[in-house]
């Protein structure tokens, strides 16, 4: 049985290709029963608190394995950008932005702390989706987005794996060619990484700045 799963980039929207079977892995954020996503729906109160689940930690270790194979440096995992991808990735699940009106992974809805957006194929609102962290967190660079999910109710039952993200966007030269600086972002020096999972939805962010809140243990 197989299931197809969509993914973004922030200069794309591309298909994620198809799933294999996955398992039922415990990697999700403690969300309760009628919650929004905001700082509230998280255990953490913000970025300086922030932890990764074994799941996300998973996801940046083998990101950061694929990149070593490619002769390209470890990017140091970020609180802010971690915060901004586990928050994206409950309103995503708990509001779907993505769905209607041509809205892709990329949008966020308006119940949380941060400024709603429909992103769209056509990229008008690329802006919403860089000024993210500096909206959401101290990091003041801008943050690239990588997601793979879909709120179509078809892919509801889904559980995202490290391992199926992952595959998913090598598969994609797009999502590739952000995780390993190629092309278009050849000359971008990935100093931080976000890493978010929950329920069907990864969303991993890129930034060229190192992060002031500081990094997350990942051992």
């Amino acid at each position: 049985m197989t299931r197809a799963i969509f993914s973004v980039l922030i200069l794309a929207f591309l298909s994620c290709g198809t799933a294999f079977e996955l398992e039922q892995v415990d990697s999700t954020h403690t969300v309760n029963a009628g919650d929004t996503a905001n700082t509230s729906d998280n255990p953490q109160t913000g970025a300086d608190n922030i932890k990764a689940t074994t799941e996300e930690l998973k996801l940046y270790q083998l990101i950061m394995e694929y990149r070593e194979q490619n002769s390209l440096a470890s990017i140091p995992l970020s609180k802010s950008l971690t915060y901004v991808a586990q928050q994206h990735c409950l309103d995503l699940y708990l509001n779907k932005p993505d769905l209607g009106d041509g809205c892709n992974a990329h949008s966020w809805s308006d119940k949380g702390a941060w400024s709603a957006c429909c992103y769209t194929p056509d990229h008008k609102q690329a802006e919403c989706i860089w000024e993210k962290p500096a909206e959401m967190t101290s990091y003041t660079g801008y943050g690239y987005e990588i997601a793979c999910g879909s709120s179509d109710p078809q892919y509801s039952s889904f559980v995202m794996t490290a391992e199926y993200a992952l595959q998913s966007w090598k598969k994609s030269p797009g999502h590739n060619n952000v995780i390993l600086n190629k092309e278009n972002w050849e000359d971008r020096g990935w100093n931080a990484v976000g890493i978010g999972i929950y329920k069907g939805y990864a969303c991993v962010w890129f930034g060229q700045e190192s992060d002031p809140a500081g990094t997350l243990t990942t051992k």
